[in-house]
């Protein structure tokens, strides 16, 4: 129990499926599978971290993967673990993670500043994310949005 971790230090939570059958609006079905885990300790507030624990075809750290609602596999990789602090409003306020398709990349990196700089805790300001995406020709685009 969470209540406990000022005395035990770490708690560790492991989220898995497999086979996940997931129904879409227009009644398709799709298989998925999860494989995470949720860190929590303590430090000025509960801090969790999140990572994922499956690796496939060269990959580590897949949290997510199966097939999309348009009959595609896919994989979501958790490449930098998730941070989220409490003296931080629980907010993500680190990591990165990159999803895969046949046919895109796209890769979100968290706790960003308005200039696209990794930033400690920004209190009432937004955090900021970086998203990178490229295309089945190759193009690539990013954009900075604030979260």
């Amino acid at each position: 129990m969470l209540i406990n971790l000022p005395v035990l230090g770490t708690i560790t939570h492991t989220i898995t499926s497999g086979n996940m059958s997931v129904t879409f609006d227009n009644n398709t079905q799709r298989t998925w599978q999860v494989a995470r885990q949720r860190v929590f300790t303590y430090n000025n507030g509960i801090v969790i971290t999140i990572t994922g624990l499956h690796s496939q075809n060269g990959i580590s750290g897949i949290a997510e993967w199966g097939t999309n609602r348009f009959g595609n596999a896919f994989t979501t990789a958790i490449t930098q673990p998730l941070v989220l602090k409490q003296d931080c409003s629980f907010r993500p306020g680190s990591g990165k993670a990159e999803h895969n398709t046949s046919f895109f990349t796209a890769t979100v990196t968290l706790g960003l500043d308005a200039n696209g700089n990794p930033t400690g805790c920004s209190g009432t300001d937004p955090y900021y994310m970086k998203v990178v995406w490229t295309g089945p020709a190759g193009n690539t685009r990013s954009v900075l949005l604030p979260y």
